[in-house]
């Protein structure tokens, strides 16, 4: 047997601490399945060994069912092979029709056959286990390490290294698209870097979607009803914005009613960097998303919002963490939830503001809209400063569709349910509005109308 694998298995004779009972048993097969780990792999898995895995007693996991994620029906290690012949129509069908470098990634494989590089001059993509000694040292630096990220970190299968050379201008997007054929227990964990150099411009999407809206996906006949459940995604990445460097991000989870996603995103800030990022979470029955971010340079701009649309029982959490350390930055960030049915919200976001950070100004607002008797709503802005001569807020509100807005347009002869409908989707578009134009990419209007495109069809179910 493989070294590596038998210090893996005798790492593992320390369990994970059980705490409520959660089963690590799927966590710890998933891990010992994929075989040889990096020895930063190594490292994270023992530091979650350590800690042992957070429960509802814990203040971040209040409202988030973990056990979802680490259920053993959702930790099988997959690599679907037999899909190469209609993979291309799929990607067609399912991808955003943009002129883009296309990475695509298939049940938490890098697949380079069905990818395409159309601004080679200017980045290069190198693959997870190519990565050499600098770079993994470049990308191992968490901004506020938790539960998620030390999990992606030690179970990543694949993902990738981007650089966009010094002074480049993209205008092609470079476009991440993570397919999952929902193949009963499969999970999928990527771990990405994107470093954008001195004064380059990029645009950078991450878009995970699976191929099947259905709940039973195998033809297997052995696999019983209990199992005919979808699996998992996990996602890991970090971002570095360097010196006078623009991006334009944008996350989009639409994977089907029964997956669930967690992830984590690391944004660091470097001197008069803009960055803004966006995350959308329009489909998937748990979905947790954290972006944290660090001002390492002074005079930098960032901007963090995002949309998420809870429906049935649907759980989505977002969440921020914005650490000013030097003097002259600026953030705004603007979160909103659209809980309809039975579906449950969550907010949570930090503005941290360090000695001698002075004229930070950092603003964070959270809207959120319900539309069922039973849909519920969660928020945690927070603040803590520690520098003076700084320029901070933050800002809550929850509530239903406003009856005076609703008959204002009945009494112009438009129906109750029309009415609410184009309210929703006001409300809803704002996020999409709020997209500043940092980048150079040809393709910002046809993304805009996309999104709008699908967040419509998402109210309307």
């Amino acid at each position: 047997m493989d070294g590596s694998l038998m210090q893996n298995k005798q790492m593992y004779k320390g369990k994970l601490p059980k705490y409520n009972h959660i089963d690590d048993s799927g966590l710890k097969s998933l891990y010992l399945a994929l075989g040889e780990r990096s020895q930063f792999q190594q490292s994270q898995w023992k530091q979650l060994a350590e800690k042992g895995i957070p429960t509802n007693k814990h203040e971040d996991w209040k409202y988030t069912p973990l056990n979802l994620m680490i259920q053993p029906s959702r930790c099988w290690a997959n690599r679907v092979m037999g899909i190469d012949d209609y993979l291309d129509a799929k990607i067609l069908q399912l991808s955003i029709p943009l002129n883009a470098n296309l990475l695509v990634f298939v049940d938490g494989a890098y697949r380079t056959e069905h990818s395409k590089i159309v601004s080679s001059e200017s980045l290069s993509v190198m693959p997870m286990d190519s990565w050499n000694t600098d770079q993994r040292r470049d990308i191992d630096q968490g901004i506020a390490t938790d539960f998620v990220s030390q999990m992606s970190e030690a179970l990543a299968q694949d993902g990738v290294y981007i650089r966009v050379r010094k002074g480049a201008q993209l205008v092609q997007p470079i476009y991440l698209l993570h397919l999952h054929t929902c193949k009963p227990h499969a999970a999928a964990h990527y771990r990405h870097h994107f470093h954008l150099a001195m004064h380059a411009q990029a645009e950078l999407i991450e878009h995970y979607v699976s191929l099947s809206d259905t709940e039973v996906f195998s033809n297997s006949s052995d696999v019983s009803e209990s199992a005919k459940i979808s699996a998992s995604t996990g996602s890991r990445l970090t971002v570095n914005v360097a010196s006078n460097a623009k991006l334009q991000h944008i996350k989009i989870v639409e994977e089907n009613s029964h997956h669930v996603h967690f992830a984590h995103n690391d944004i660091h800030m470097g001197h008069d960097a803009s960055a803004v990022s966006h995350v959308y979470f329009l489909q998937g029955q748990c979905c947790r998303h954290q972006t944290s971010a660090r001002f390492k340079g002074d005079n930098a701009y960032l901007a963090m919002n995002s949309l998420v649309l809870p429906k049935q029982q649907d759980v989505f959490d977002s969440r921020t963490y914005t650490e000013h350390c030097l003097p002259y930055c600026r953030s705004e960030q603007l979160h909103k939830v659209i809980a309809s049915d039975q579906g449950k919200g969550i907010f949570d976001g930090m503005i941290l503001v360090s000695k001698g950070a002075i004229k930070t100004d950092g603003q964070m607002d959270n809207r959120n809209l319900l539309l069922g008797e039973q849909s519920q709503v969660f928020s945690k802005p927070k603040l803590e400063i520690y520098a003076d001569d700084v320029k901070c807020s933050h800002g809550a509100t929850t509530g239903s569709i406003d009856p005076e807005q609703l008959g204002y347009m009945q009494a112009r002869g438009m129906s109750k349910a029309a009415a609410k409908h184009v309210l929703t989707q006001a409300f809803a578009f704002d996020v999409v509005d709020q997209h500043k134009v940092l980048t150079h990419s040809d393709d910002h209007d046809t993304l805009a109308v996309w999104l709008k495109d699908r967040i419509a069809e998402r109210l309307a179910l």
